[in-house]
């Protein structure tokens, strides 16, 4: 090999550049031919190709050049530098150049000579410059980085597409907008400026250029039906009983353009409404990484996760990764639509259960056996059971323990079984008190001279309504202490009591503010003195004195906190779960078990059934001794009850230990 130069002009020149829409390949063209006519050297091929260094694998001329050698066709390579050859590493340029010398072929630079030389030397400099390659691409990375936060910060457009209802807005030095673009799809633009002049910038890549001084910031849009539907979206979900898979469909049937793209779908939708900029009106980043190199996570530069050495891009970022600019605005939907929709989207979607096989059965999933729950896979859920020729007890569930595995298991389970109908009759029974006491909690009054609103329902023990109970007497406390009354002839109520209150709360918080100011100033000055005290009796006393005060403090702090908005929160919470057990109790008196079923886990949690195997006459039976009602909120209800199997059969022995799996067998016989 000529250590100078390719031995024969079967070679191909490959020219790179980063961009190939801000980048041209002239200047590497032009060092390249002087490189070919000094040697007397010419080539077959020129490959012009686009792209980042480390993502070999993207660029096509690179990928048909690499193909061009396995076939035998190429001798030698030639760039202007070794790192227009581009990778992401040594290693990567050894694989490389391992794959080259497999086929015979050579790696030339105009400025480095042969890279794919036997000597040690050349191997230790492409090693050098592959390394300093790296270094270069994390130092343009945290460069990058630096420059997205400055920009966030400042509240500045940071670059990707606007979302929907937003144009990008250039803004000059005094704040006033200079012009702003309008994307009619992603490649699709058009520059307008104040006195209605049009300029199009279509393409990949084609934006307008600004001037120094000026900044991008994302605003409304100048189309107000975008804008308008924008709020549209938010409040459909806000509001209905809709999920974002429905309203999509909702927006694809109404011929809805999302602009970026041909139709709405979740992915798409998602990340739009989880997006800031609709409650702040600017721009966050770092809501997903797109870099190669490096990343921000958690304040400071982290190196990109790679999989098959590969980054995965628009890797999504939770909340307090953010990076949200110094001063916000007012975006284009307000605080209390845009948190309900993000509470939504966080609960996920709604899965309905899985219904049974037998829609008799409609309680599967709900029944657990008290024995065994939490124990096997199925976790303590009992087996439905449809016994067709037995009249009095046609479905039924039994223990999965016993089922899957008889008398012997670890439980020790026997054939525990209970009548579906049973359940039913307790389920009637607790959602009629449960109704019954939610209507009397939320129809609480007390007059002037009641001691205490919370007098007579004592018995709540449950959080939420215990709490409700707590601010509701707090509230009514503090109405009656300010001196006012309710209306004439009417008790202190929800309503009226929420309405002296916050006639009277701002006066009183604004005194309560100064008292709360001067015991902390006191306080102060208390701790200030503190330290020139000598006497262990006056530490003493001086700790007392502060202590107690703090208590104060703690007091008033409590009493400033706004009581309505809390009292009137919980009261709505527990108007909505009024109105799901209205449900599911209209739903149990009808006939369509699906409804029953889906009403029911809307209020019930779990049914937890415990048995007591007893001697009756020569047989022993299993026999309902207790039922636990779980609900969704609430407080847990035991029934105790005596209650019998209505089949009168007894338990038959398992005749051999290898069965079928329980799916496929029939159920044993009591």
């Amino acid at each position: 090999m000529n250590p100078n130069k390719p031995t024969d002009d079967g070679g191909v020149a490959y020219l790179r550049v980063s961009d190939p829409h801000k980048q041209d390949w002239a200047s590497q063209r032009r060092i390249i031919q002087s490189w070919l006519d000094k040697h007397g050297l010419r080539v077959s091929l020129w490959l012009e190709d686009g792209g980042s260094r480390d993502v070999a694998y993207k660029r096509p001329e690179f990928q048909r050049l690499l193909k061009l050698v396995e076939e035998g066709r190429v001798r030698w390579i030639v760039v202007d530098a070794q790192d227009r050859f581009g990778v992401s590493n040594n290693w990567e340029l050894g694989k490389f150049i391992c794959h080259l010398r497999e086929n015979n072929c050579e790696l030339w630079s105009v400025s480095q000579g042969c890279l794919s030389s036997d000597d040690a030397f050349t191997s230790l400099m492409a090693a050098v410059g592959s390394v300093q390659s790296k270094h270069e691409q994390l130092d343009k990375a945290q460069r990058s980085i630096r420059g997205k936060i400055a920009q966030a910060k400042a509240g500045e457009f940071t670059g990707g597409t606007p979302p929907y209802g937003h144009d990008v807005c250039c803004v000059g030095p005094d704040g006033q907008e200079r012009w702003r673009v309008y994307y009619e799809s992603r490649y699709q633009r058009v520059q307008i400026w104040p006195e209605g002049r049009r300029v199009r910038f279509d393409g990949k890549g084609n934006f307008p250029a600004r001037n120094s001084g000026e900044k991008l910031r994302l605003t409304p849009s100048i189309d107000a039906e975008r804008v308008a539907m924008a709020r549209k979206i938010f409040q459909w979900l806000a509001t209905e009983a809709i999920n974002v898979y429905q309203l999509c469909r909702r927006l694809n049937a109404l011929g809805i353009s999302p602009v970026i793209g041909k139709a709405w779908y979740p992915t798409r939708l998602i990340p739009q409404l989880q997006n800031p900029v609709y409650l702040i009106g600017c721009g966050v980043w770092n809501k997903r990484g797109f870099g190669r190199h490096l990343e921000w996570k958690d304040g400071e530069y982290s190196p990109v996760p790679k999989v098959n050495d590969r980054a995965k891009t628009g890797r999504k970022r939770a909340a307090d990764q953010y990076i949200y600019p110094d001063q916000t605005g007012q975006g284009i939907i307000d605080q209390e639509t845009f948190d309900k929709v993000q509470a939504k989207l966080a609960a996920g979607p709604r899965r309905e259960s899985t219904a049974p096989r037998n829609s008799g059965l409609w309680l599967s999933g709900l029944i657990y056996c008290g024995h065994c729950d939490g124990v096997g896979a199925s976790g303590g859920r009992m087996m439905g059971w449809h016994a067709k020729d037995d009249k009095a007890c046609p479905y039924s569930y039994t223990c999965p323990s016993y089922r899957h595995y008889g008398p012997a298991n670890a439980t020790g389970c026997r054939l525990h079984r209970v009548n579906q109908k049973v359940i039913e009759k307790l389920l009637e029974q607790y959602l009629d008190e449960a109704g019954t006491s939610l209507q009397a909690l939320l129809d609480v009054t007390a007059g002037d001279d009641a001691e205490d609103i919370l007098t007579g329902l004592l018995h709540e023990e449950e959080g939420k309504r215990l709490s409700y109970l707590r601010e509701l007497t707090r509230l009514w406390r503090e109405v009656r202490d300010s001196g006012a009354r309710p209306p004439a002839g009417q008790p202190w109520a929800v309503g009226n009591l929420l309405a002296a209150y916050r006639s009277q709360a701002r006066r009183r918080r604004v005194e309560l503010n100064k008292q709360l100011a001067a015991k902390e100033a006191e306080l102060d000055r208390l701790v200030e003195q503190y330290a020139g005290l000598r006497s262990e009796m006056a530490r003493e006393r001086a700790n007392r004195k502060m202590e107690a005060m703090e208590q104060e403090i703690l007091g008033l702090r409590e009493q400033i906190a706004p009581l309505d908005a809390r009292v009137e929160g919980l009261h709505e919470e527990l108007m909505t779960l009024e109105q799901r057990i209205a449900e599911a109790r209209e739903a149990l008196a009808g006939d369509s078990n699906r409804r029953k079923a889906q009403a029911i886990r809307t209020v019930i949690r779990r049914i937890v059934c415990k048995f007591q195997h007893v001697q009756a006459g020569s047989l022993k039976r299993s026999v309902l001794t207790e039922v636990r009602i779980e609900p969704v909120e609430g407080a847990t209800i035991v029934v105790s009850t005596g209650h019998r199997p209505s089949s009168p059969r007894p338990e038959r022995p398992r005749p051999r230990r290898n069965r079928p799996p329980a799916s496929t067998r029939a159920p044993p016989r009591s």
